[in-house]
């Protein structure tokens, strides 16, 4: 007995060494990063990551994929960019998102830029219901990429992504949608006038593809954009780096109404969206472009397009080498709100969590290394909860506990072994 215990506390070392290996991969004290250290790229296009109803039809979702070429790292940092284009217009080949995406590659990133579900229903008829629906083809679209990426980090590993360093940007309606990718993590912070939808449209996760895996990302990079109200933003969320004109007359610079197409939505912009990162504590960056218009930095918006995205790539190169060089940040660091007891750890067929469990909407997450959810079956009561292990493989395991708004209350992990 005292063999077998001590063979299951060496591979319990042996994965706490290798899971601090994996989630502390070193990315800072190079020039990697920090600036252009790639001169060529290797680029696939057209790569198939989802589908979905687009009109009457279905829908194949293709990305383009960058990455340093002859590149040696096992995993690198992902950011996925999202054009702009009022919802209506636009692809993954526009100027300046191939432009950061080419950019960011050459510093060590991979990249990917994606096509989406545009609305152009909103041409020919425009209303707030149909905008925000729009907006959310475009979050479900972005949640399948991030997951199209966890995914493969699970399985082929063909792409080399970081499942924990996976950040979504994006310009206009891009960084609009990106923003809500990270905020909007209930379908109770749905806008009122799309609440009779959400079934029917998939939620907060969508039906765009990749099920099973994770869609939380570890940072956003907003280009003028906007969100619905900064009030579904929440404390220990994910950091973000706002870029802004402030004479921008299609989304405002701050709270006010976004101008698409005509139709006047309010919002709440750059600068509001900064402030109420600030006062919760979130990591962020306010970067404003005075007297400039909307989106300065893509070729051909103004006269001075070029030193906007040098300002642009320079900012977001620091803020994104500031987050690489800190510890994790996502829902797999606990708060702390609650005070749980974790045992037995190692835990074979059941696991229990101790502590004092008042809110009936307390929902428990379960998530491996790969960043794969897991809905083992567990009982509640006011003191305790005991969660049947039996039908997972052994390995790591990340869980946490929601109250019934969707907040993190309490974070752990588990060793599972076989019986």
């Amino acid at each position: 007995m005292k063999v077998t215990e001590q063979k299951w506390w060496l591979v319990w070392l042996m994965n706490m060494v290798a899971l601090g290996s994996a989630f502390g991969q070193e990315y800072c004290g190079t020039a990697r990063y920090q600036g252009e250290v790639f001169t060529q790229l290797n680029i696939q296009r057209d790569i198939p990551y989802g589908k979905n109803v687009f009109g009457s039809d279905s829908l194949e979702l293709k990305l383009d994929f960058f990455e340093p070429f002859a590149d040696t790292a096992d995993m690198r940092p992902l950011i996925i960019w999202a054009f702009g284009g009022a919802f209506v217009t636009g692809s993954k080949g526009d100027d300046d998102v191939q432009i950061l995406s080419e950019e960011f590659a050459r510093r060590g990133y991979a990249c990917a830029s994606i096509n989406y579900r545009t609305s152009i229903e909103l041409l020919l008829n425009r209303n707030e219901r149909l905008v925000y629906l729009a907006v959310m083809k475009v979050v479900h679209d972005l949640k399948a990429a991030v997951r199209f990426f966890r995914k493969d980090a699970a399985n082929n590993k063909l792409y080399k992504i970081d499942p924990n360093r996976i950040y979504v940007g994006g310009l206009s309606s891009g960084a609009i949608s990106a923003m809500h990718l990270a905020y909007m993590r209930t379908t109770a912070e749905f806008p009122t006038i799309i609440q009779p939808d959400t079934s029917t449209i998939g939620g907060v996760e969508g039906f765009s593809g990749n099920p099973g895996f994770s869609s939380e990302v570890a940072g956003v990079i907003n280009i003028s954009g906007a969100l619905g109200d900064t009030l579904m933003m929440d404390s220990a969320e994910a950091p973000i780096i706002s870029i802004h004109g402030t004479e921008d007359p299609i989304v405002p610079y701050g709270t006010g109404n976004i101008n698409l197409l005509g139709l006047l939505v309010g919002v709440d912009g750059s600068a509001s969206v900064d402030l109420r990162a600030k006062n919760l504590g979130i990591a962020q960056e306010m970067v404003t472009f005075l007297d400039a218009g909307h989106t300065p930095m893509s070729p051909g918006d103004d006269p001075n397009d070029s030193l906007y995205m040098d300002t642009t790539l320079l900012a977001i190169t620091d803020f994104m080498y500031q987050r690489l060089c800190e510890p994790i940040v996502s829902d797999l660091e606990p708060d702390f709100a609650l005070d749980v007891q974790l045992f037995p750890n190692p835990a074979s067929t059941h696991l229990f969590l101790k502590g004092t469990f008042e809110d009936p909407g307390l929902t428990l997450q379960m998530i491996d290394a790969q960043g794969r959810f897991f809905r083992p079956p567990y009982r509640i009561s006011s003191q305790q909860i005991d969660i049947d292990l039996s039908a997972l493989a052994a390995g790591i395991f990340f869980l946490s506990l929601r109250d019934s708004k969707g907040r993190q209350l309490w974070s752990g992990k588990v060793l599972k072994r076989s019986f």
